[in-house]
C-alpha cells in the first residue's frame, strides 16, 4: 500500500508541474530604424547583443509551440504614416517560415483574407470595425498598414508558431566546425522597429478581434491574460489527475483490505 500511495503521490507531482506555466522570455529591441530594410536586433534578459533568436531559447516550447508578441514602432515621412509596412518571420537561412508552411502559423489572417480589407471591401464585425489591418503575404512577409492619419495603429501583434515550426528551424540548423550550432528566428522588417519580443506559451487567438480596429473597442481582451488562463486550467488538469489517481488508490486499498 505505502509503494501504490508514494506512486500515486509522484504521479500527483508529475501532473502539477506538466501543466506550470512556461516563464515567458522578452527580449529588448537594439536598433533603430534607418529608412531601409533591416534585421532586427535585440539586448537578450543579460544585456548582451542578439542578432536571432537561438533554438536554445525556444527549445521548452518544441511540444507546445509557442507565442511571439512584438511592440512596433512605425517609421514615418514629414508626419505622416507609410502606405504599408513589412515584417518577415524567418529562420537562419532567412526563408520566410510563413512561405515555407502557412500552417506554421495561427493567429494572422491570410493574404486572401487581408487583400478584401485593402480593396476597399472591408469585412466588418457587427460593430462595423474592419476585421485584417495586418496579414501574411504569400511570400511569406507580414503586411500592416496603419492609416496615414494615425487613426488606426497597432502597437502589438502576437502570434503562434507551431511545434511543428519549432521543429523545422532544429531540423534547418547548422552545426559549425567549432560544434557549435547556428539555428532560430531571424526577423526583417521594412519601416518598423521591433521594441520588444515575448516569447511565451501558446495564446487563444481564435477571436481575429485582436486583428481588428484598435480604436473601434474590438481588441481581443482576453489575449493579455491568455497565458494565465491556460496556466490556470493546467492547474485544475493536474489537480483533477491527481483526484484521479487517489480515487484509484482508494479502490485499490479497499479491495485488499476485504
Amino acid at each position: 500500500m505505502k509503494k501504490i500511495l508514494a506512486s500515486i503521490a509522484a504521479l500527483a507531482m508529475a501532473a502539477t508541474m506538466a501543466t506550470s506555466a512556461f516563464a515567458a522570455t522578452t527580449l529588448t529591441g537594439a536598433d533603430e530604424y534607418a529608412g531601409d530594410w533591416k534585421q532586427t536586433n535585440f539586448l537578450g534578459e543579460d544585456g548582451a547583443l542578439l542578432t536571432y533568436v537561438d533554438n536554445a531559447t525556444l527549445e521548452e516550447y518544441l511540444d507546445t509551440g509557442c507565442s511571439l508578441t512584438f511592440e512596433f514602432e512605425y517609421y514615418q515621412i514629414a508626419g505622416k504614416y507609410k502606405d504599408y509596412y513589412l515584417f518577415g518571420i524567418c529562420d537562419q537561412t532567412w526563408a520566410k517560415l510563413y512561405a515555407t508552411d502557412n500552417a506554421f502559423f495561427d493567429g494572422v489572417a491570410s493574404e486572401e483574407e487581408g487583400r478584401v480589407e485593402i480593396g476597399g471591401a472591408a469585412k466588418t464585425y457587427e460593430d462595423g470595425t474592419p476585421m485584417y489591418k495586418y496579414f501574411m503575404q504569400g511570400d511569406g512577409f507580414m503586411v500592416i498598414n496603419p492609416a496615414a492619419d494615425g487613426s488606426w495603429t497597432t502597437d502589438t501583434i502576437t502570434v503562434n508558431l507551431t511545434a511543428d515550426c519549432l521543429q523545422h528551424l532544429v531540423d534547418v540548423q547548422e552545426v559549425k566546425d567549432d560544434g557549435s550550432v547556428y539555428g532560430g528566428l531571424i526577423f526583417q522588417t521594412f519601416g518598423v522597429d521591433v521594441k520588444s519580443l515575448t516569447i511565451d506559451a501558446p495564446k487563444d487567438l481564435s477571436d481575429k478581434a485582436m486583428n481588428a480596429d484598435p480604436n473601434g473597442g474590438s481588441e481581443d481582451a482576453g489575449d493579455d491574460n491568455a497565458a494565465d488562463d491556460n496556466a490556470d486550467t493546467g492547474a485544475t488538469a493536474g489537480l483533477a489527475l491527481a483526484g484521479i489517481a487517489l480515487a484509484a488508490a482508494a479502490v485499490v486499498a479497499t479491495k485488499k483490505n476485504k
